[in-house]
């Protein structure tokens, strides 16, 4: 018992120093009165290029984080801080400020259902942001040093130092800004310690903490990287269960834990998978997979991560965006003990505690096969179609850390113990990698155009690890303290070098600065839009930055863009598959289109454009033109209204109508309508009352149909006076509601259908846990001696 207690305490302190590492090496950008938000990349945008004076961003490639995910953080901090969300346990259901409306779950850039994500109803959002971020590297490098004791690393030591180095490893940093990207790497060393427990000892308690794994994993996750990890994780299980030569029970516990955390994940696998009828972009080829997989002038950044350039330090090389985010470091001083573990010799241990090094080498080499060769990911496009990112096959390198890092620690374990196998294979990567370093550097050295200097710089530094790491393995079998405090400074001066300068330390007041559009914008209510000369992926008070400012954007950016709002948008100014191929809605590109009254129903108030766009119409008059970009208001612009006519009408004929509407008030197309309702208008006023609800008091004498500017979507239930009333789908995207002659009270509620059966599926998965733990504690209960001899 007293071991137990001081494994425990040692254990405890591990985790302690793990979450120390992890607030140093980010404390720049944690500190008070700063973030890691990246909000410098707008600097590269109208207005706040102006205002800082030109564009300066410290790490251009996580513009995604300033531009997507963090205004999504922010709405979905601000929704639930107003509570009263109609969805199950008051979540919100419903983000009514891009696109139209857009139903919160799913989204791609954060998960409702997510509780880390909760941390937001508490947390400032950039505090939120931040300690979101370094959380969940934390919990990583804690599974990374809970899977190298699961793997049979004897020395907590090795395994810590390790485990620090999950925090290098190249795919997992820089893709740690991107939220639910970075949920769906750090729960694969979690998986693959629940997956070894299991297959090694299969019993109905050990079911329960990989379904719950599971379960988070897919409730929080990235599609992709969630998908990659389970293929890891399946090889693992195969793997172990032909070392171990047994099968049926393994494979049986192993797949109702896979159902079970399906099940818990439900309430964003069901909407996820329902959803895929209503997406502009729906599948990919899958020979597509294939593309941007490492080539062999690429793997030097395996020992030199920067061998072509860093955006963090300004430096580009010969690369583009994916090859430097999708990056193969694990770290220098890991690489070369990943040579020891795969040569040491195999301790005389029982083979149920002690999988065979190959196998974790073998994870890898299945997901890479499985990857490029793309078969796999028919199923998931055909159950979560949408999530576009399969067409960047190098992808599964998001695994690669959950395997190099154990082997290492098995290799510097084996170091210790004084293995000379393990030395000489430590030795001989060491040498390799080495000449790999030396070779490319003569070679760069010789390319014109290349920054020499600063590649220089790097293959030293490269150089100088790789004989640290090789002379602490020479020095093990004598100085075993020594070699593994050589391997730690190694170690932590590589975490130093490549961490901190990867994340921006933003000014938190400068973040977001209130500017002229922003100010105009939020006082005139409506939705903003913007007029350009051409398409770009970022424009103008870019695409979904003015949800952080609680401004409706009437275009943005989305991975689940609606297919009839592309369709809508087009209605206005036809920009052909731009969408469809980019998941953005451009500017509109036709000034002439300005005046349209297609963007009145939009309920379009305020319009931006920057000063060398002509031929704004003169009826839309100028709220600012002292700057960049020049503000224009839309004076045609309603909310809601009541319309004069409304004919019935077919999904074609309703679409077809567009292109005749000359008047907001005077007519609406509306399917589902049994009767033409004719009516003399009336007044409007009202509109949000709170998360994922509506209130409108009307005025019409002689009644009329309703019409909403938000989005129709399944799951929009109204009650008139508190009486149920249907929805229905009007000119295209908009809501609409029948009201009798004189006033009333309208009110919208939106609750997610699909979201409403995963959550009745996830209620059935803790159920179906519970009732395994009550099993086995009664199973345990009559046989107690049975459990003494297993344990």
């Amino acid at each position: 018992m007293r071991d137990r207690v001081r494994g425990l305490a040692a254990d405890v302190g591990v985790a302690a120093i793990l979450a120390a590492v992890t607030v140093v090496l980010l404390w720049d950008s944690l500190r008070p009165g700063r973030t890691l938000v990246p909000a410098d990349v707008l600097t590269a945008v109208t207005p706040y290029r102006l205002l800082s004076g030109g564009s300066h961003p410290q790490n251009a490639v996580v513009s995604d984080a300033a531009i997507q995910f963090f205004p999504w953080l922010h709405w979905l901090g601000s929704a639930l801080r107003s509570g009263g969300g109609a969805g199950p346990f008051g979540l919100p259901g419903w983000n009514p400020l891009l696109l139209g409306g857009l139903p919160a779950n799913p989204n791609g850039f954060v998960s409702v259902w997510y509780p880390a994500f909760w941390l937001v109803r508490f947390l400032d959002p950039f505090d939120a942001y931040g300690v979101f971020v370094a959380l969940h590297l934390w919990w990583a490098a804690l599974g990374m040093y809970v899977l190298c004791r699961c793997v049979g690393v004897r020395r907590r030591s090795c395994a810590l130092v390790v485990a620090a180095s999950t925090l290098l490893a190249g795919t997992w940093l820089h893709w740690s800004l991107h939220l639910v990207h970075l949920v769906g790497m750090v729960w694969l060393p979690w998986a693959l310690v629940c997956v070894e427990r299991l297959v090694v000892r299969p019993r109905l308690s050990r079911v329960v903490p990989l379904a719950i794994v599971i379960g988070l994993w897919w409730l929080g996750g990235n599609p992709q990287y969630a998908y990659f990890g389970m293929l890891a994780t399946g090889a693992c299980a195969l793997g172990r269960m032909v070392q171990l030569r047994s099968f049926v029970r393994p494979a049986l516990a192993s797949a109702g834990a896979l159902a079970i955390g399906a099940l818990l994940a439900a309430p964003v696998l069901v909407p996820s998978w329902r959803i895929g009828s209503s997406i502009l972009r729906v599948h990919e080829p899958v020979s597509s997979t294939a593309s941007n997989v490492e080539t062999p002038d690429h793997l030097v950044r395996l020992v030199v991560p920067d061998a072509r350039g860093n955006y963090a330090d300004d430096t580009l090389f010969r690369t583009n965006t994916e090859y430097q985010m999708d990056s193969p470091f694990v770290g220098v001083a890991v690489l070369v003990l990943v040579g020891a573990g795969v040569a040491a010799r195999r301790r005389d241990r029982s083979r149920a505690t002690e999988p065979a090094p190959w196998l974790l080498a073998g994870i890898g080499v299945a997901v890479v096969l499985l990857s490029v060769w793309g078969l796999p990911h028919h199923a998931l496009h055909a159950l979560l179609p949408g999530y576009d990112r399969f067409r960047v096959g190098a992808r599964w390198l998001s695994v690669l850390p959950v395997c190099a890092l154990p082997l290492a620690a098995l290799g510097l374990d084996a170091l210790v113990d004084g293995d000379r196998r393990a030395r000489w294979g430590a030795l001989g990567v060491a040498a390799a990698a080495g000449a790999v370093v030396l070779a490319w550097w003569i070679w760069q050295s010789s390319v014109r155009g290349a920054p020499h200097d600063y590649f220089g710089v790097r293959a030293a530094v490269a150089g100088a690890l790789l004989v640290a790491s090789a002379a602490a393995a020479w020095l093990a079998m004598r100085r075993p303290r020594i070699a593994v405090a050589v391997v730690a400074a190694c170690v932590a001066f590589e975490l130093a070098f490549h961490v901190p300068r990867w994340y921006p330390s933003v000014v938190e007041r400068s973040a977001y600065p209130s500017v002229s559009v922003s100010r105009l914008a939020s006082a005139r209510d409506g939705r903003v839009l913007r007029a350009g000369r051409g398409k770009s992926l970022v424009s103008t008070f870019t695409a979904d930055v003015p949800m952080a400012y609680g401004i409706a954007d009437a275009q943005g950016q989305t991975v689940l863009f609606p297919r009839d709002y592309d369709r809508y948008l087009r209605s206005i100014d036809d920009y052909g598959d731009w969408a469809a191929a980019t998941n953005v809605a451009p500017d509109v590109l036709r000034p002439a289109r300005l005046t349209s009254p297609l963007l009145d129903l939009l309920d379009v108030r305020t319009i931006v454009a920057e000063s060398n766009v002509r031929g704004i119409p003169p009826s839309l008059p100028v709220l600012d033109a002292t700057g960049e970009p020049r503000v224009y208001a839309n004076p045609g612009a309603v909310a809601a209204v009541v319309v004069r006519r409304a004919v019935p009408s077919t999904v074609p004929a309703m679409w077809s109508s567009l292109a005749q509407l000359r008047d907001v008030s005077s007519v609406a197309h509306v399917v589902g309508l049994t009767r033409v309702v004719d009516g003399r208008g009336g007044t409007v006023s009202g509109g949000s009352d709170g998360v994922d609800h509506e209130r409108w008091t009307v005025d019409a004498p002689a009644g009329g149909v309703l019409r909403v500017s938000g989005r129709w979507a399944d799951g929009w239930t109204a009650r008139v006076d508190g009486r149920r009333a249907p929805v229905y789908r009007a000119d295209g995207i908009f809501r609409a509601v029948v009201v009798p002659a004189g006033r009333h009270t309208v009110t919208f509620t939106y609750t997610n259908p699909d979201e409403r059966t995963g959550v009745r599926l996830a209620a059935f998965g803790l159920l179906v846990l519970v009732a395994l733990l009550f099993a086995d504690r009664v199973r345990r209960d009559s046989r107690p001696d049975e459990d003494e001899r297993g344990g």
